[in-house]
Order: C-alpha cells, then structure tokens, then sequence
C-alpha cells in the first residue's frame, strides 16, 4: 500500500472566502473524489482544529494500492481542478508520499 500525505496552508482570505469557508470547500471536494477516481483505496481529510503558528489547516490522507495508482490520480482531470483551486488559495502546501 502507498499513502499520499498531503497538509495545506490557506490564505486569510481568497477567493472572496474567508481561510475556514476555502478548507471546508477543499474538503469537500476532495471527500468526492473516491467516487470519481477509482484507484481510491481510502481518503481521509480533516480540518485543523488547534490552530497555532507552525499548523497547517488541512490534512489529506489518501491510501493506493500501488505507486501506479497515485500516478493515475495525481494526473486525473477532477484531481487537477482541485488543484486549480488549492493554488489560488494556498500560502503552502507539503507533501510526503510512502509505503505502508
């Protein structure tokens, strides 16, 4: 199994949105995506609720069967365009990928 690790830091404000109303939109886009990217074996992701200076406000989680599977999610077309948004959003993003 691989696991995508993904935490996102959100601008004050963006988009006309405050930092909260853009990390619970992420959210939910992301929540959805299961049902459109098969390879999905599992997807977690939470919102910060501890917030302090060295916190990122929201964690993604998604578990693959295999690195090929990230590939394939990493470069999907509803994958992309949550992409589009988190970098009009985002101060900072990281990102660790492993084996599990």
């Amino acid at each position: 199994m691989l696991k995508h690790v993904v935490l996102i830091k959100i601008k004050d404000f963006a988009e006309g949105s405050l930092r909260i109303d853009n990390a619970q939109k992420i959210k939910e886009m992301l929540d959805a995506l299961p049902k459109k990217i098969k390879v999905i074996k599992k997807l977690e992701c939470g919102i910060n609720i501890r917030p302090s200076e060295r916190a990122y406000d929201l964690c993604l989680i998604v578990t693959f069967k295999k690195e090929e599977d990230l590939e394939i999610y990493l470069n999907h077309p509803e994958h992309l365009k949550i992409v589009d948004f988190i970098n009009k959003v985002k101060i900072n993003i990281k990102s660790v990928d492993y084996e599990a």
